[in-house]
C-alpha cells in the first residue's frame, strides 16, 4: 500500500526513484507518466489516498504502457505550474493532459486507456471513445467485472 499507518503521506524509495526518473524524461517522446501531486495537508489528497491505492493495484495486474506515480509538494518543481491539491496529470510524449473526471480507480483506468501508447493505430477518436466506454479493456480483453475480482484477489 502507498500510505502506511503513522507515515501515510510519506514517499517511499520507490517513489522517489520514480519522480527522478519522471523529471529526466517527462519531456521526451515515448515516455508517459500519470502522476498525482499531492500534499501531506490536503485533506482531498487524504481521501483519496486509498482510492489512489485500489487503481495502482489495477495498472498492477494489467499493464497499460504508462508509468504511474505520485509526487508530494516538497518534491513539485516549480515549473509543473501546480497551484492546487490534489492534481492527476497524464504527461504524454512531452504533452500534458490534465485529468478532470471521476475521483474513481476504474475512471483512472479507462482514461490511461484513452490515452495508451501500445493502442491499435488507425482507429479514430469515436471508434477510441466508444471503445472506452465500453466494459471490455482494450488492453487486457478483461471486462469491467473481471478487473474489480482481480482488484480484490490482490488485497487478500
Amino acid at each position: 500500500m502507498f500510505f502506511e499507518n503513522d507515515n501515510k503521506m510519506m514517499m517511499t524509495h520507490n517513489d522517489m526513484k520514480n519522480m527522478n526518473d519522471f523529471e529526466e524524461n517527462y519531456k521526451k517522446k515515448g515516455h508517459h507518466y500519470f502522476v498525482w501531486f499531492y500534499a501531506k495537508w490536503c485533506g482531498h489528497c487524504t481521501l483519496m489516498s486509498e482510492t489512489w491505492n485500489k487503481f495502482t493495484q489495477m495498472v498492477n495486474s494489467n499493464p497499460l504502457g504508462i508509468k504511474v506515480l505520485k509526487i508530494e509538494s516538497q518534491h513539485i518543481g516549480s515549473h509543473h505550474n501546480v497551484s492546487g491539491f490534489p492534481t492527476l496529470r497524464l504527461y504524454k510524449d512531452g504533452k500534458i493532459i490534465e485529468y478532470t473526471g471521476d475521483r474513481e480507480p476504474e475512471a483512472f483506468y479507462r482514461f490511461l486507456e484513452e490515452h495508451n501508447p501500445k493502442q491499435v493505430k488507425g482507429k479514430s477518436n469515436k471508434s477510441k471513445r466508444k471503445n472506452s466506454k465500453s466494459k471490455k479493456s482494450l488492453k487486457s480483453g478483461k471486462s469491467k467485472k473481471s478487473l474489480k475480482k482481480s482488484l480484490k484477489k490482490s488485497k487478500k
